[in-house]
Protein backbone atom coordinates (compact mmCIF):
# COMPACT_ATOMS: atom_id res chain seq x y z
CA UNK A 1 0.00 0.00 0.00
CA UNK A 2 0.96 3.71 -0.91
CA UNK A 3 0.37 6.64 0.34
CA UNK A 4 -0.53 9.34 -2.49
CA UNK A 5 0.53 12.98 -1.56
CA UNK A 6 0.87 16.16 -3.75
CA UNK A 7 1.46 13.76 -6.67
CA UNK A 8 4.40 11.49 -5.24
CA UNK A 9 4.23 8.40 -4.00
CA UNK A 10 5.76 7.44 -0.47
CA UNK A 11 6.23 4.36 0.68
CA UNK A 12 4.67 2.38 3.42
CA UNK A 13 7.40 2.59 5.96
CA UNK A 14 7.95 6.14 5.53
CA UNK A 15 4.65 7.60 6.59
CA UNK A 16 4.08 10.74 8.62
CA UNK A 17 0.33 10.27 9.53
CA UNK A 18 1.21 7.40 11.89
CA UNK A 19 3.60 7.10 14.66
CA UNK A 20 6.34 4.11 14.07
CA UNK A 21 5.71 0.74 15.74
CA UNK A 22 9.29 -0.26 15.94
CA UNK A 23 11.01 0.44 19.50
CA UNK A 24 14.05 -0.17 19.73
CA UNK A 25 15.27 -1.08 23.22
CA UNK A 26 18.26 -2.61 24.94
CA UNK A 27 17.93 -6.65 23.38
CA UNK A 28 17.92 -5.44 20.34
CA UNK A 29 21.88 -5.13 20.16
CA UNK A 30 24.22 -8.30 20.63
CA UNK A 31 25.20 -8.64 24.49
CA UNK A 32 29.22 -8.87 25.68
CA UNK A 33 30.50 -7.16 22.38
CA UNK A 34 29.67 -3.69 22.52
CA UNK A 35 32.02 -1.68 25.14
CA UNK A 36 30.67 0.37 27.87
CA UNK A 37 29.79 4.10 27.21
CA UNK A 38 30.27 6.42 30.15
CA UNK A 39 28.71 9.95 30.31
CA UNK A 40 31.55 11.10 32.77
CA UNK A 41 34.71 10.52 30.32
CA UNK A 42 37.26 13.79 31.37
CA UNK A 43 39.05 15.04 28.69
CA UNK A 44 42.82 16.79 29.88
CA UNK A 45 44.50 19.10 27.21
CA UNK A 46 48.37 19.61 26.88
CA UNK A 47 47.14 23.18 27.66
CA UNK A 48 46.19 22.37 31.13
CA UNK A 49 42.14 22.30 29.99
CA UNK A 50 39.80 19.86 31.01
CA UNK A 51 36.30 19.22 30.68
CA UNK A 52 33.70 15.74 30.81
CA UNK A 53 31.92 14.63 27.68
CA UNK A 54 30.96 11.22 26.91
CA UNK A 55 33.13 8.05 25.39
CA UNK A 56 33.76 4.37 25.95
CA UNK A 57 36.89 5.63 27.94
CA UNK A 58 37.42 6.90 30.73
CA UNK A 59 40.59 9.60 30.43
CA UNK A 60 41.16 11.14 27.31
CA UNK A 61 44.15 12.89 27.05
CA UNK A 62 44.35 15.41 23.80
CA UNK A 63 46.81 17.89 22.29
CA UNK A 64 44.89 20.54 20.73
CA UNK A 65 41.42 21.86 22.44
CA UNK A 66 39.08 24.54 21.36
CA UNK A 67 41.20 26.70 24.47
CA UNK A 68 44.45 26.20 22.50
CA UNK A 69 43.22 25.66 18.82
CA UNK A 70 44.13 28.18 16.27
CA UNK A 71 40.73 27.89 14.61
CA UNK A 72 39.01 29.34 17.72
CA UNK A 73 42.01 31.47 19.59
CA UNK A 74 42.71 33.51 16.13
CA UNK A 75 45.53 33.70 16.89
CA UNK A 76 48.54 30.91 15.58
CA UNK A 77 50.24 28.75 17.97
CA UNK A 78 53.02 26.51 17.42
CA UNK A 79 53.05 22.96 19.27
CA UNK A 80 56.91 22.13 19.52
CA UNK A 81 57.27 17.98 19.09
CA UNK A 82 61.13 16.91 19.28
CA UNK A 83 61.99 20.20 17.97
CA UNK A 84 60.56 19.84 14.52
CA UNK A 85 59.72 23.64 15.10
CA UNK A 86 63.54 24.75 16.35
CA UNK A 87 64.45 22.82 12.92
CA UNK A 88 62.26 24.45 10.85
CA UNK A 89 63.26 27.97 11.54
CA UNK A 90 67.00 27.23 11.64
CA UNK A 91 66.54 26.07 7.88
CA UNK A 92 64.67 29.19 7.26
CA UNK A 93 67.09 31.61 8.54
CA UNK A 94 70.21 29.73 6.83
CA UNK A 95 68.12 29.83 3.75
CA UNK A 96 68.16 33.42 4.12
CA UNK A 97 71.47 33.64 3.97
CA UNK A 98 72.90 31.54 0.81
CA UNK A 99 72.22 32.79 -2.25
CA UNK A 100 69.86 31.30 -4.74
CA UNK A 101 72.00 29.71 -7.56
CA UNK A 102 70.14 28.54 -11.22
CA UNK A 103 70.95 24.92 -11.67
CA UNK A 104 73.42 25.69 -14.74
CA UNK A 105 75.42 27.95 -12.51
CA UNK A 106 75.58 24.82 -9.83
CA UNK A 107 77.01 22.52 -12.54
CA UNK A 108 79.40 24.98 -13.78
CA UNK A 109 80.86 25.26 -10.30
CA UNK A 110 81.33 21.21 -10.25
CA UNK A 111 82.61 21.01 -14.14
CA UNK A 112 84.92 23.98 -12.14
CA UNK A 113 85.99 21.83 -9.25
CA UNK A 114 86.39 18.59 -11.15
CA UNK A 115 88.95 20.54 -13.92
CA UNK A 116 90.78 21.32 -10.96
CA UNK A 117 91.36 18.28 -8.87
CA UNK A 118 91.97 16.76 -12.58
CA UNK A 119 94.86 19.63 -12.33
CA UNK A 120 96.58 18.94 -9.19
CA UNK A 121 95.70 15.08 -9.18
CA UNK A 122 98.08 15.41 -12.47
CA UNK A 123 101.08 18.02 -10.92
Amino acid sequence: MKLESAGASIPQPFRLDKPSTVRYTESAMKSGIHPSYSHQAKVTCSCGKSFVTGSTVEELPVEVCSNCHPFFTGKQNLVDTAGRVDRFKKLVERSGTTPVRSKRTKLEAKKAKKVAKATRDEV
